[in-house]
């Protein structure tokens, strides 16, 4: 593996572990207010576009992290509409 391949898989470690702070922070915090669905669905596109080219020009780095990236940005997503339909339920009553 050449010098190249090993900073194109650092990058790709550092590109996953990325979101994560803010996932454990929205579990923490119980809340999600401050994270947008616009943003969150942009980098479930993003992602995936980008998964996409790493399959089609068969670059490992890319293809790792932007899986780890949708499946992060994913749970995320399903905190927030949890969360968010914890808050209206607590709201109605």
């Amino acid at each position: 593996m050449d010098p190249i391949d090993i900073l194109g898989l650092l990058c790709a470690i550092l590109t996953g572990i990325l979101y994560i702070p803010q996932l454990v922070h929205m579990i923490k915090r119980k809340s999600t207010r401050d994270v947008s669905y616009l943003f969150l669905i942009l980098t479930i596109l993003n992602s995936i576009m980008w998964a996409v080219y790493g399959f089609y020009e068969n670059d490992l780095p890319i293809i790792l992290s932007d899986i780890f990236v949708f499946l992060t940005t994913f749970v995320m997503l399903i905190v927030k509409i949890y969360y968010e339909k914890i808050y209206v339920n607590a709201e109605e009553n």
